[in-house]
């Protein structure tokens, strides 16, 4: 399984989100004005949210909070959006009724307020005039536009970046910039003449000079600096497209193309250099990846269709690199009944993209592919007889009772009717629809997939059921180790391997040396007991397992978790013993099962690695924008109240939803959740 903590990012809304003791500040958030017992029009009064002067100033000389005061005003000004009315910021702070004071400028990201003005408070003559509201409108500004084009040396689109938005009067720009632009290469030289600002070309943009060397984010951030925007987006940007083009230079030297894997067992490690082997040992100044050879192909890892988005070239190793994800596999479950229904073997095959099946001749005297070809292949071989070895293959297909589910991924819009794919197989590849010999359809098919071998990326992450109902009745007996009839107990149990191969045993307890359950697959067992103290899982009718060699299961809606901030992190294996390796706390893992292990519950993290339940908090994705209503509760990743209360009408995102002693939150930042119930979707 894989990590997906995503390098431990806050998760924001609208603003900058800062987390500080446990305290969100948001822009949204009230500034509070602390009184000094002082006169209010002396200047120095302060803020808690930051050191920005947002007092107003006021015409009064009674000292502010005075108690004694009864013409003492408690007034709040809202910063509103022009259109909806919903409150951005809000500012307090006191003076006496009827005197005057100055709207201080409020900087809020995507909106401007044209300028300071006085403001006169109501005179006080009841106690309701005492509290006054202020509404100060806020005008919503069209962003700007940022588009950037990336070209390789030789001037062709690399096309890798998306328009993005910047909005003014926004002082995280630069890290949005830095964002926006995160996927280009790393480490490449911008060649400034053929790289752009508009019309103009950088090399003649004097105040660029001495940032050839700088990163394309950088210079763009260079860029609007001097269009006036150092703190905060400038506003003179509203509704402009800042066009950028920036085109490499050549590498100028020998280099290496190197493909690093990302993910499982190979994680971080170089599965393929590339040094110009077929090019006299050297690789053009202009870069592109050639993708993996398939005779260099590493099992389970992608060799072509990279993520064009995380490349980076280092100068001084030479060094070109290519990250390499992990290729999910092919699971084909094989389910063979008899005429009368009865479930009789299931053989399950976990396939490894770009992997290699062990191929024989095809046969000269009745070959499965008379033309020589499949999927315009020359076919040197097809799949090896051992293959199949599990499978009974010298029955005839019901073809009216048997179905193929996503075997034809070439043709969506058939059925999964054992008919209809066989007849697809017919037009494409001469499958004989008379022919209904298991053996001669499934080779047929398996070869069709898999031609000479191969396990292509073009079947990656596919899970293929083939329900075959032959024309036989079965008369084995269900045959077993030798027990009392007392000491069966017929139940069905989910059992699943793990890292090692698993030992099948006869009906006399003797091990099969031919056959045994594969590296970490799953099976269906419907009988246990125990015989000469060993517990067995039955698995097939003849076949059993011991119960040491496997772990029971079940599944789960579950997909994803995550390690409790104050948890151990602690994992065990598939008998309860706990590994060196642990989780760190607050990481994100994905999950597919809950494993029964001495009688406890625990989520599979990996293969052969599992965590208790109560040590992690099961969550669904949902991003949503969210409102509050009212002041709203904050509470912690254990549904602890937390001091922290968030403002009303205040506006925040989400990532996902979870469920605490069986009440519904929504996650607001790293450690913070609200309940559903307490705050509102926004609307559109």
């Amino acid at each position: 399984m894989k990590n997906f903590q995503g390098n431990g990012k806050r998760w924001i809304l609208f603003s900058t989100l800062t987390l500080a003791g446990g305290l969100i500040l948001t822009t949204n958030s009230t500034t509070t004005i602390k009184a000094d017992n002082i006169p209010v029009n002396a200047g120095t009064a302060e803020t808690e949210t930051g050191n920005e002067d947002t007092t107003p100033t006021t015409n009064a000389t009674t000292p502010a909070n005075d108690p004694t005061n009864d013409n003492q005003v408690n007034y709040t000004i809202n910063y509103v959006d022009s259109t909806s009315s919903n409150v951005l910021q809000s500012t307090t702070g006191t003076a006496d009724g009827g005197s005057s004071i100055t709207i201080p400028t409020a900087t809020i990201a995507g909106y401007q307020q044209n300028t300071s003005s006085q403001y006169q408070l109501a005179s006080v003559t009841t106690d309701a005039d005492k509290k006054q509201d202020i509404s100060v409108p806020m005008t919503k500004l069209t962003g700007a536009t940022l588009r950037v084009k990336e070209n390789e040396s030789d001037g062709n689109s690399l096309n890798r970046i998306p328009v993005g938005s910047l909005e003014v009067n926004d002082s995280n720009y630069k890290n949005d910039v830095q964002t926006e632009l995160s996927t280009m290469q790393k480490g490449r030289k911008v060649d400034f003449a053929n790289s752009t600002y508009g019309y103009s070309s950088l090399n003649t943009l004097d105040y660029l000079k001495g940032m050839e060397n700088s990163s394309p984010a950088d210079i763009v951030i260079k860029v609007l600096e001097n269009e006036g925007s150092s703190d905060v987006l400038n506003e003179s940007l509203s509704g402009k497209e800042l066009d950028f083009g920036f085109q490499y230079l050549p590498i100028d030297e020998n280099y290496e193309v190197h493909y690093v894997a990302v993910g499982g067992p190979q994680d971080g490690k170089v599965i393929y250099i590339d040094k110009g082997q077929n090019d006299n040992g050297v690789l053009p100044s202009t870069p592109h990846h050639r993708g993996i050879p398939a005779s260099d192909a590493v099992p389970g890892y992608k060799v072509s269709s990279f993520d064009e988005n995380d490349i980076s070239f280092d100068e001084e190793a030479g060094v070109l690199t290519f990250k390499v994800p992990i290729e999910p596999g092919i699971l084909i479950t094989i389910n063979e009944y008899d005429k009368n229904k009865k479930l009789v073997k299931t053989v399950n095959w976990d396939i490894i993209s770009n992997d290699k099946i062990a191929i024989q001749p095809d046969s000269t005297s009745n070959p499965i592919f008379p033309s020589g070809k499949i999927r315009n292949t020359d076919i040197s071989g097809v799949l090896s007889d051992s293959f199949y070895k599990d499978l009974i293959m010298d029955k005839n297909l019901i073809i009216a009772d048997s179905n193929f589910d996503d075997i034809h991924g070439d043709s969506p819009e058939v059925s999964d009717s054992a008919a209809q794919v066989m007849g697809l197989y017919n037009q494409l590849y001469g499958l004989d629809t008379k022919n209904s010999n298991m053996g001669y359809i499934t080779k047929f098919i398996m070869n069709a997939l898999f031609p000479n071998g191969s396990v292509g990326e073009n079947w990656s992450g596919n899970v293929i059921t083939i329900n075959a109902y032959l024309d036989f009745v079965d008369q084995s007996t269900s045959t077993s180790i030798p027990v009392t009839p007392s000491d069966v107990i017929n139940k069905v149990n989910n059992i699943a391997t793990t890292t090692k191969k698993v030992n099948l045993y006869d009906n006399k307890g003797n091990l099969i040396t031919n056959r045994a359950l594969d590296i970490n697959t799953a099976w269906q067992s419907d009988q246990e007991f125990t015989y000469n103290g060993q517990k067995y899982y039955r698995v097939s009718p003849d076949e059993y397992v011991k119960a040491g060699d496997v772990y029971l299961y079940k599944d789960t809606d579950t997909s994803l978790v995550r390690i409790f901030s104050d948890g151990s992190g602690s994992i065990v294996d598939y008998l309860g013993s706990e590994v060196s390796r642990k989780l760190d706390p607050a990481t994100d893992w994905k999950t597919d099962r809950i494993a029964l292990i001495n009688g406890n519950e625990y989520y599979r993290v990996s293969t052969n690695e599992f965590i208790k339940l109560d040590t992690v908090q099961p969550y669904e994705n949902d991003f949503e924008n969210l409102v509050t209503s009212n002041l709203t509760n904050t509470y912690d990743e254990h549904g602890k109240e937390l001091t922290l209360k968030l403002p009303n009408n205040t506006g925040y995102k989400t990532d996902r939803i979870v469920t605490i002693n069986g009440i519904k939150y929504y996650r607001v930042s790293t450690d913070t959740f609200v309940k559903v119930d307490d705050i509102q979707k926004m609307t559109k």
